[in-house]
């Protein structure tokens, strides 16, 4: 085992303490030495790490890397693409199993020194994931495809040696080339194939295709139903995974194929579980694909995107005239102006809550485009959070009891972070208001909150309707429900720390306020 001979290499170094925490975990279980690469993985993709220590970091990857599962190195892998990785660490994945690079690769964005570095050092099959993206800087472009020459060569036979005495008489030569123009096939016409239309697929278990009655078999075998379509790689719609889970039958739920052959595109498929006849266990899924029908296909026309300044620019501008819609409806709601008859009063009060859900939305929006566009002003000081976090829970506590679900709280004190005090109360608000609600009739939710390895962790149950399509049952959230998860783990990400769906839980870490101190002790 390598933890022992990392342990070693490490002591006589001063390093970061939470290095040194992650490092220490690589001699325990197999779980433990797992999750402590993870960790590790986590700390390099944070452009804050020093150079150091993200040397040691890398080292210590590269010895445990064989030991980890493909699961956790996939899981990795998609933390490392939305991450800033360095190069060591891109090289590392990206030369992996197909499954982990193609998670990493479809995602990952690197400067152009970056990608310089990291090229040369890829495999032909990394580079041929990396090609199929379309949003590569054209410098990067231009590398990527000057490795064609290398990457597409077929190993051929030996070429006969230039001096072989029987073609050094021209009568030989002559004989040889009109012997091959007797014998020389026309040139086969292009066969023209069209997309598939329709076919039948079976699973396992798990959600892994494992037969097709399609003649491209290549493109369907392996894609799993289970996981979301993201990037360049292949996936379905949450309503499928949801049913899934559940072990329920789906109609018209939608399948992405990332291919360049006739079964790649857009699918709805529809399927019904089995369950084997003498253990009653679930088999897999037997089902069908189609191409969408035209009204199928028809979406909404896409708005154009904004460039996070441009966003910032149109928060400013939306504040100034909510702030005075606000303002009025507060004057009138309190007769600041003078007597005002009770029904008025009532509609000003409505008015007012109004603007404030939308101020908030708009705050959130002008987080997001500054996350985006890596400018996110934040102040850090020792925030209490176990306060924070019973604020919150004050406010949807009547959401779940109204949906007669069950919360069970488990909340040490004091839990301190050094991090943005109006950041973290976002936050934290943002995920509770968008889990707690979606609780159904009852279910019983656990809530955690404890220091653990210098870390404060939150960490929430799953409810059953985290993974369904909620369309517009979350109107209690003005952005809808994907927006508030990925806003939190933006604002996660920008302290230091992640938000992580790991398993049947949701786990919010940040850096606890005594490590932060004690790395500004040693800077």
């Amino acid at each position: 085992m390598p933890a022992p001979d990392i342990i070693a290499d490490i002591a006589p170094y001063r390093v970061d303490d939470r290095v040194r925490t992650a490092i220490l975990g690589l001699s325990g279980d197999a779980t433990a030495r797992e999750t402590a690469w993870r960790q590790m993985i986590d700390l390099l993709c944070q452009p804050s790490l020093a150079a150091a220590d993200a040397d040691m970091l890398v080292d210590a990857v590269m010895r445990v890397h064989a030991s980890i599962p493909v699961d956790g190195r996939r899981e990795a892998a998609r933390v490392a693409a939305f991450g800033a990785p360095p190069p060591a660490l891109v090289v590392l994945l990206a030369n992996d199993r197909p499954v982990v690079a193609a998670d990493l690769l479809a995602t990952v964005r690197l400067g152009k020194e970056a990608w310089g570095e990291v090229l040369p050092q890829l495999s032909p099959v990394a580079r041929g994931i990396l090609r199929a993206r379309r949003d590569l800087d054209p410098d990067v472009a231009v590398a990527l495809a000057s490795f064609g020459p290398v990457d597409f060569v077929l190993p051929g036979s030996t070429v006969a040696e230039a001096g072989d005495a029987g073609l050094t008489r021209i009568a030989d030569l002559v004989a040889r080339i009109e012997a091959f123009r007797q014998t020389r096939q026309p040139p086969t016409p292009p066969v023209t194939v069209e997309p598939l239309a329709e076919f039948r697929f079976e699973t396992d278990a798990a959600g892994v295709v494992r037969w097709v009655d399609a003649a491209d078999r290549a493109a369907l075998i392996g894609v799993g139903l289970t996981e979301p379509a993201e990037g360049a790689g292949p996936g379905v719609d949450a309503g499928a995974m949801a049913a899934i889970r559940r072990r329920s039958a789906f109609r018209d739920c939608r399948l992405t194929v990332a291919s360049d052959t006739p079964a790649g595109g857009d699918w709805r498929i529809s399927a019904a579980p089995v369950f084997d006849d003498a253990t009653g266990r679930l088999a897999g899924y037997r089902g069908v694909a189609r191409r969408p029908t035209p009204h199928q296909r028809a979406e909404a026309m896409a708005a154009p995107s904004l460039a996070p300044d441009s966003l910032r620019q149109l928060v400013h501008e939306l504040r100034t005239p909510l702030n005075a819609i606000g303002g009025f409806a507060e004057l009138i709601e309190r007769q600041l102006m003078g007597p005002v008859a009770a029904p008025y009063r009532a509609i000003a009060g409505e008015i007012g809550g109004n603007a404030s859900r939308l101020m908030g939305a708009i705050d959130d929006l002008d987080a997001a485009a500054r996350i985006d566009g890596r400018s996110l002003d934040l102040v850090a000081e020792s925030v209490a959070l176990d306060r924070i976090v019973g604020d919150a829970l004050a406010r949807y506590r009547p959401f779940v009891a109204e949906r007669g679900a069950l919360l069970i709280e488990s909340i040490d004190a004091p839990v301190s972070v050094e991090a943005d005090p109006r950041a973290v109360e976002r936050m934290v608000g943002r995920l509770l208001g968008a889990v707690l609600p979606i609780a159904e009739a009852g279910e019983a939710l656990h809530l955690a909150l404890a220091m653990q390895d210098g870390w404060a962790r939150l960490t929430l149950d799953r409810p059953a309707a985290f993974d369904a399509d909620h369309g517009d049952d979350d109107s209690a959230l003005l952005l809808g429900f994907d927006f508030s998860i990925r806003l939190v783990g933006g604002l996660a990400h920008a302290m230091g720390g992640r938000l992580a769906v790991e398993g049947p839980r949701l786990t919010l870490s940040l850096p606890a306020a005594a490590t932060r101190s004690a790395e500004d002790g040693r800077g």
